[in-house]
């Protein structure tokens, strides 16, 4: 879509151009490119022309409602009108919520695709053998009728009559070709199973083009199949179009696609009896093991092909290595653990310098993360593999290794990866602990540096390290692909997650005490005891500044990042509308309580937001916890930390520990208030009923909530941090820092 509208106008053009040089990390999930491409690009362009979407089959998504979601954004800041058809009835009232976009839902009736499917048959009719000007009219009467509105039903029924040639044979298929999709895909599948040759071509056919994780290319598949049957195969399309034609097709880009979701769907379902139909762990199977086969064997031939050619840094490779290292870790993911033949050639590959190999490609030409899934793939087959820890106890414990290398060797030399992809020859393995796959199967070759001192034998719990030995650091904010590290010096260091690689560098020019990233928009939000700045992370570019008249002690995002919301020490809860200009909405929290001279006489010592339950937790010292309604802009509850919501009003202090930190939960559990005492108690509190649901002994000083809601994490003035299940406070893990300090 960004391609079109680009294609058909000059300023869309420019302004993808521009995000393009800017950020070469368009390869995010969905909603990270919806947002970098579309609401922070293309809809920022003032466009001459009205630009109009079609969106079929808006169903066959696998996150409809999300991308319905999206698709209403579109429509409230942008100009582009949107046309979509599903077969999901659309419920407005659930949809909309409070948007003002207009939307029209018109139901299609089967009556309604009649005249159109009449169109497409008398458009193909001529092209039919043996049907004279009498029997045009007949057939095409016939096809519509039975159709029942299904266009693809009318194209498979169209694409098998051209196959005849006399009016009888004709006038048979239209009497004997069943009317529901799913008869009518058994019947190409038994006339398929009567064929008296290429069977097993078609089989293997099908199979690569179902259970591949992409639509693969005809070279790709070519190369596919000559490894998975071995032998030779001449003109593979001819090959689809006489064995396939009616499942499988070759599109505009010369990938090989399925006809519709639904042959693939009938292809995969487990009441589909036919020689032909696929079990996807099987499917998966075959996949996996023409790929490690390619690379325990054909990589090997293709390596030493461009040695002796001397074109070492040539980036042309085979035509199946692409694909064959993109898609290891997601076919791994789908095959059995008990599986014996797949271990040992996962082993096989994994003992090679062929590994090597591949980590390079990745390297070189696609994402690492692809070396972090294809290590927690190998942890999770090899979960369950206990029955083979007998017979291949060495094989399961270099995979096991393995699992955890290429995870660490992400995290830890990302970096030189990116920049020289050939280091992990004999430039990464030699840093590696002693115990590692990595060291002891490449750390001591005779081309390698001989490093001394290194005392680790595996890795340990520290992933990476940070250091600039000129600053201290005071604030942390991450997301799924990058960190942000604010200084007391009021400088702010943007890292890459998945490398730790530095991104860049911001100056907020006072300590930078809170950070927060955007969810929907890119941006990074700073705040300080006198500013808060709003950072475009796109541009790199500080947007806005706002002065505060007291330091904040927390903030927050709301309303897809349209408002932002900050805590004072002054009693305030300051709200400015990011989309307008303007002074912000000043609210203060104490009005209505009985003890007023609290603002004469104390001051909160920390606060915490519940965007998502829309509350404010305020603290005082030595008080009760203040529970603040953003919604409604009102007292809800004072909770204790002895009965949960209490009675008394702030202002008489109970005498006990005070709270040091709190923090709300998100998502699921964004009803759930964990607070830790300065006594060492840990209160998790649900507001949802007013009640304590836990308390533990954590000893914690900062405490911080996982993106998911699930995990609680503790950390102590000695740098132990510990994670917990938030809903349980179950331990699930400890660490012990290097260093005190978090």
């Amino acid at each position: 879509m960004a391609w079109q509208m680009a294609y058909s106008d000059e300023g869309i053009m420019n302004k993808c151009l521009e995000i393009l040089e800017k950020d070469d990390h368009l390869k995010a999930d969905y909603r990270a490119l919806w947002r970098k491409l579309f609401l922070d690009g293309i809809f920022k362009v003032q466009c001459e022309q009205i630009h109009y979407w079609v969106i079929d089959a808006l169903d066959e998504c696998q996150n409809e409602a999300d991308i319905i979601m999206l698709l209403i954004r579109t429509a409230e800041v942008s100009s582009v009108h949107i046309l979509t058809t599903s077969r999901n009835k659309f419920e407005s009232r659930q949809k909309l919520g409070d948007s003002r976009v207009r939307v029209l839902s018109e139901g299609i009736l089967q009556e309604d695709s009649k005249s159109d499917i009449m169109m497409y048959v008398e458009a193909n009719v001529d092209d039919l053998p043996a049907v004279g000007e009498d029997g045009k009219q007949s057939i095409a009467y016939q096809i519509v009728e039975k159709s029942n509105g299904c266009f693809l039903w009318a194209s498979i029924v169209v694409q098998e009559l051209r196959n005849v040639y006399t009016s009888t044979d004709q006038q048979k298929i239209l009497d004997e070709i069943p009317t529901d999709m799913n008869e009518l895909y058994a019947r190409i599948l038994n006339t398929m199973s009567k064929a008296p040759y290429g069977k097993e071509l078609a089989k293997a056919i099908i199979i690569w083009t179902v259970c591949s994780i992409r639509p693969l290319k005809i070279p790709e598949l070519h190369a596919a199949l000559q490894l998975d049957l071995k032998t030779s195969i001449d003109s593979l399309e001819k090959s689809i179009r006489s064995y396939c034609g009616q499942l499988i097709y070759i599109d505009t880009n010369e990938q090989i696609q399925m006809t519709h979701l639904t042959a693939r769907q009938f292809l995969l379902d487990i009441n589909t009896k036919s020689e032909f139909a696929v079990n996807e762990k099987d499917g998966h199977r075959r996949l996996l093991l023409s790929i490690l086969h390619f690379f325990n064997n054909e990589m090997v031939k293709s390596t030493r092909r461009r040695r002796s050619s001397g074109n070492n840094t040539s980036k042309e490779g085979p035509t199946l290595m692409a694909y064959a290292s993109e898609s290891l870790s997601e076919h791994i993911a789908h095959v059995s653990s008990m599986d014996r033949d797949v271990l040992l050639c996962l082993a096989k590959f994994f003992k090679s310098p062929n590994v090597l190999h591949w980590i390079k490609h990745i390297a070189e030409h696609s994402d690492q993360q692809r070396l972090v899934e294809t290590g927690k793939a190998l942890g999770t087959f090899l979960q369950d593999s206990t029955d083979q820890t007998l017979t291949n106890a060495k094989d399961v414990e270099l995979l096991t290794c393995w699992g955890t290398d290429l995870v660490r060797l992400v995290m830890q030399f990302g970096k030189p990866l990116e920049v020289y992809p050939d280091s992990i020859f004999n430039l990464i393995p030699p840093f590696c602990p002693s115990e590692t796959a990595l060291r002891k199967q490449f750390g001591s070759s005779i081309r390698n540096i001989n490093v001394r001192g290194l005392r680790a034998e595996t890795w340990d719990d520290c992933l990476a390290t940070v250091v600039d030995a000129s600053e201290q650091y005071s604030s942390l904010a991450c997301t799924n692909t990058q960190f942000a590290v604010g200084c007391f010096s009021g400088k702010i260091s943007l890292f890459k997650q998945m490398t730790c690689q530095r991104i860049t560098q911001l100056q907020h020019d006072e300590p930078v005490r809170l950070l927060i990233f955007g969810e929907v928009k890119n941006i990074l939000v700073s705040a300080g005891s006198k500013r808060i700045c709003i950072w475009g992370l796109k541009t790199k570019e500080q947007l806005s500044v706002f002065q505060t008249p007291q330091q904040c002690m927390a903030i927050a995002l709301d309303d897809q990042d349209r408002y932002l919301l900050a805590a004072l020490k002054n009693h305030r809860l300051l709200i400015w509308d990011l989309e307008n200009e303007g002074p912000p909405e000043a609210i203060d929290w104490t009005q209505g309580l009985e003890a007023m001279t609290i603002r004469l006489y104390r001051r909160p010592t920390t606060a915490a937001f519940g965007v998502d339950s829309n509350l404010l937790a305020v603290i005082y010292k030595g008080q009760d916890i203040l529970l603040w309604s953003l919604a409604n802009d009102e007292l809800v509850a004072l909770y204790s930390r002895e009965t949960g919501i209490s009675a008394e009003s702030l202002g008489k202090p109970y005498g006990s520990s005070g709270v040091r930190c709190l923090v709300f939960g998100n998502a699921s559990t964004a009803h759930l208030l964990a607070c830790a005492y300065t006594d060492g108690e840990l209160v998790l509190f649900d507001t949802s009923v007013s009640e304590i649901k836990k308390r533990i002994v954590a000893f914690a000083h900062i405490l911080a909530c996982s993106a998911d809601g699930y995990m609680l994490a503790t950390a102590d003035p000695a740098g132990t941090i510990q994670p917990f299940n938030l809903e349980t406070l179950q331990l699930i893990y400890r660490i012990n820092s290097v260093e005190p300090g978090i």
